[in-house]
């Protein structure tokens, strides 16, 4: 069999929880992004695919309440933020399926770097904590070779003659 393609398959999550504290005097609407970026690399380091799961809030706060505590009415705080992202890729680059060819094992890195972020009041306090898994999937498209679809063939009419 020859080895035709390689298709990867990228299911990235980010999980964690989210505060701010508007320093503000004025009234403020604030986002915040609970985020990451995931990357599937090759041995080398370059990559496959990438995903970005987000999670975004976005508050109306009143002027700075006088208390940084992350809520009142200058502040919130979200626990539990969940966020999920999917992409899929095929490669049929001669490089690719060489690193699939032959005996072994193959180390395929997965990286991932926080991205959260917050903006809004000029003054704002931001806390985030961050964590970011994933799953990965790789799918191998083989070709028979010539002979083995000559004897799959000489096979089926054997069988049709029966």
């Amino acid at each position: 069999q020859v080895l035709q393609s390689i298709s990867f398959e990228l299911f990235g999550e980010v999980t964690g929880s989210a505060a701010f504290e508007s320093l503000d005097a004025a009234p403020a609407t604030v986002t915040m992004n609970l985020s990451a970026m995931i990357q599937l690399q090759r041995p080398d380091n370059s990559v496959l695919l990438t995903v970005l799961p987000l999670v975004a809030t976005t508050d109306n706060v009143g002027p700075f309440d006088g208390v940084i505590d992350f809520g009142g009415t200058s502040g919130a705080t979200y626990n539990n933020l969940y966020a999920n992202a999917i992409d899929n890729a095929t490669s049929t680059n001669p490089a690719d399926l060489a690193l699939f060819t032959g005996p072994g094992t193959i180390t395929l890195p997965v990286v991932a770097t926080g991205n959260s972020s917050g903006s809004g009041a000029g003054n704002l306090l931001l806390l985030f904590q961050t964590s970011a898994g994933a799953s990965v999937r790789v799918c191998y498209e083989y070709i028979p070779e010539p002979a083995t679809l000559a004897m799959l063939a000489f096979a089926g009419l054997l069988v049709r003659r029966r």
